[in-house]
């Protein structure tokens, strides 16, 4: 999507083999210069339980007939490859992923490869090593799941062919090389682009109070949606916040993660004087360091200047840059979640960072900014995919209804655009239908882009 609109030249990436890509962190626990641990040196005391893996009996849940048996991430990983690694190196990957817990997460719905490789092969590991030799040569048939994922990896295929076609081959092979991806200017400038590409070819965006929708209804075969100052009717509607959708269509409300962001900009050391930090993306804090070494549930910590230096001048300013993202799964039982000011945000970032380096020395930041977003990652629980499956089921009786975003696609701007290629292909396959199969590539496309943008947006409708 970037490339077809113009933003290859502002594409920047970090390759593989970049200090953050290699040298990413976790906390250990221990008061010293030490206590930000590599992850593959902290992975050292697991591997002889993890090595065990292969022998362990496949869960007798795959057995389940109804095909809903489910646990927790934690209970999984803990039964495969050992309590330390499920205490230490999932629950820290957990919260920089879902901001979650992983005793509360269900192991389908966050890592669902790890439960077919399970089911498939009775083993993880195994499964990972010969499954792809396996099934080239036929000696294992493939799953539902597994059609469906190679289904996805063609479809990723199709896509690198066709950016190659518009002399995107550059584009594709440095994409393959990184580990990380932005645009100049941040991710704004996705939207932003894409939105001036749209109205320039007639799509017209409501925003503001304009935009905003009051309710939503079905009449017939169109949807009627109404806002604060207009009303339409529409043969089609992509949404991103569900909650609108009539009470029939009501969708599941599994428990959401709140979590407060605290960027923070110091002026860099001394020349002679250590760096605020190692070189690296950055670390996260596994559940099991205690309070007096968490006190604000800090989840993890970004060294901003290496995770995308291209995007983020800060060094060129003569700044380092870390940003904190605290609460998230700590805050899961608090109603309502806490809203910290920003003195108080500002001074718990300090607080840990200092516990964190005692041999580094913080003073005040220069610059510093908070945001805390409510409700913002949904933690979908162990049982609760029937209910998913439910209400997608209710989606398609009711027809020319999708729901996008965050809350029902992967964690993270992947995701997010991924599913919405997805519902603008099948949307632009129903517009083809009924207008007789005529300028498919043309509707498709055009359906495509006016979903993707949705994603960013919250709720708009296109009549189409």
């Amino acid at each position: 999507m970037a490339h077809e609109i113009g933003l290859t030249p502002s594409i920047v990436t970090v390759p593989k083999t970049a200090p953050s890509a290699r040298n990413r962190f976790i906390y250990t626990g221990h008061r010293s210069s030490t206590s930000i641990s590599p992850i593959l040196k902290a992975a050292l005391p697991v591997i002889p339980s993890a090595l065990l893996e292969p022998f362990r009996p496949r869960s007798p849940l795959h057995g389940d007939p109804s095909g809903v048996a489910d646990e927790s991430v934690d209970e999984f990983t803990a039964r495969r490859f050992g309590r330390a690694l499920a205490d230490e190196l999932a629950s820290a990957g957990i919260h920089g992923i879902y901001a979650g817990d992983t005793r509360r997460l269900s192991i389908r719905a966050v890592l669902p490869a790890l439960w077919e490789l399970e089911k498939e092969w009775g083993s993880v590991i195994l499964g990972a090593l010969f499954g792809s030799f396996a099934r080239k040569r036929g000696w294992k048939e493939n799953s539902p799941w597994r059609i469906r994922q190679q289904a996805e990896m063609e479809e990723t295929e199709r896509v690198k062919e066709r950016i190659r076609a518009n002399g995107g081959d550059a584009l594709v092979e440095v994409m393959e090389k990184a580990s990380v991806w932005g645009v100049k200017g941040g991710l704004q400038t996705l939207t932003e682009t894409l939105r001036e590409k749209l109205e320039a070819e007639g799509v017209e965006f409501w925003m503001g109070k304009k935009g905003k929708v009051e309710h939503v209804e079905k009449v017939g075969g169109a949807w009627q949606i109404r806002t604060s100052t207009n009303s339409l009717d529409a043969s089609q509607l992509v949404t991103t916040i569900p909650q609108l959708l009539p009470p029939s269509l009501a969708p599941p409300s599994p428990p959401a993660t709140t979590v407060s962001v605290v960027n923070l900009a110091f002026k860099q050391p001394s020349l002679g004087s250590p760096a605020l930090h190692p070189a690296g993306f950055g670390y996260l804090i596994p559940r099991t360091v205690p309070p007096s070494l968490n006190p604000h549930h800090a989840l993890g910590v970004l060294f901003d200047n290496d995770v995308m230096p291209e995007v983020d001048s800060s060094s060129s300013h003569g700044l380092t840059k870390l940003s904190l993202l605290l609460g998230g799964s700590y805050w899961l039982d608090r109603h309502p979640p806490p809203r910290p000011s920003h003195d108080e945000l500002v001074n718990a970032a300090l607080q840990t960072l200092r516990l964190h380096f005692p041999d580094r020395t913080f003073p005040q930041p220069v610059h510093a900014y908070t945001h805390t977003h409510v409700n913002c990652i949904p933690q979908v629980p162990p049982g609760f995919m029937p209910a998913f499956r439910a209400f997608g089921d209710r989606l398609r009786e009711a027809g020319n209804v999708a729901v996008v975003g965050g809350g029902f696609a992967a964690v993270g701007v992947n995701g997010c655009v991924k599913a919405a290629w997805e519902v603008g292909s099948a949307m632009a396959r129903s517009v083809n239908a009924q207008a007789g199969g005529k300028r498919e590539g043309e509707a498709e496309e055009k359906v495509r882009e006016a979903v993707a943008r949705t994603v960013q947006t919250g709720t708009e409708m296109w009549e189409l």
